[in-house]
């Protein structure tokens, strides 16, 4: 208990002897403090990224004591998925009426590359159990008390981004060879920004090798949206296998892509392969 707060109990004992209250009775006002009666109310899980997660606890507090009460601080465990990613104390500042009710927050970050063993197995999991144990630590006129509360839920984890080849479309086409573009879709299914740092294709068409290529760079994905990367590469009809008159008679033709998108941390390779017509 601080200096003001001292001053204000004794300020308190003050006016309860001038109405004429005894000391017994003060005994058992004091004596008698009850524990604050604390109640989750709602967590809202926010996803930062691919690593980064918040969970946002709403706590209500009761105070059922005729005195005013202070929350100093909160201890905190977190376990996710049985494992614990998280340890520490917030302080806070709150002063609880007398008998009256309050609320207020608490931020729990997750970090989210403790929670599986790879980040593969974790945007696998699709969603993940969680466990808090708080501790609020009160100031009362006897003393420093302190009420645990454990709360268990639910929460959303990131999602592997789908990536396809949507199409293959022929820019150009002459004796000299042709222009394929490889429409390759790459989506993204969480509510935040992924830039795309890296979108490679090596591809085999008629079973034989042709040149790597590259997306170019600083493409971002934003919340909830697809995005159509084109990958563009020139073949001759020597390259596939075919002569110049096989070539312009435009046959159909198999291919088959490796390719490799990365974002942050996350590196994904995707194999496809199917058939276009020249």
């Amino acid at each position: 208990m601080n200096r003001a707060q001292r001053i204000g109990v004794l300020a308190l004992v003050g006016a309860l002897l001038a109405t004429g209250t005894s000391c017994a009775l003060l005994r058992q006002i004091f004596s008698n403090v009850k524990l604050p009666q604390v109640k989750v109310t709602r967590v809202d899980p926010e996803l930062k990224s691919l690593t980064n997660a918040v969970l946002h606890f709403k706590l209500s507090i009761k105070n059922p004591n005729p005195i005013g009460l202070q929350l100093e601080g909160v201890r905190y465990t977190l376990d996710v998925e049985g494992r614990e990613v998280g340890r520490g104390s917030t302080r806070k500042g709150l002063k609880l009426k007398a008998s009256g009710s309050s609320q207020t927050a608490i931020d729990l970050d997750v970090p989210l590359l403790k929670v599986a063993a790879s980040l593969i197995d974790l945007l696998n999991k699709g969603a993940a159990n969680y466990k808090g144990e708080l501790a609020l630590a009160f100031e009362t006129p006897v003393g420093p008390i302190e009420v645990p509360i454990t709360h268990k839920g639910n929460m959303p984890l990131p999602k592997k981004p789908p990536i396809a080849i949507s199409k293959v479309r022929v820019g150009r086409i002459d004796l000299n060879g042709a222009q394929l573009i490889f429409d390759t879709k790459v989506d993204n299914p969480n509510p935040f920004q992924m830039p795309i740092d890296k979108l490679q294709m090596a591809v085999k068409i008629n079973n034989r090798s042709l040149a790597g290529v590259s997306a170019p760079s600083g493409l971002m994905m934003q919340p909830g949206q697809p995005v159509t990367v084109p990958l563009t590469l020139n073949v001759s009809p020597s390259s596939i296998g075919l002569s110049a008159a096989e070539f312009l008679r435009r046959p159909s033709l198999n291919y088959a892509a490796d390719l490799v998108f990365a974002s942050g941390p996350l590196s994904l390779p995707v194999k496809q392969s199917g058939k276009f017509s020249l």
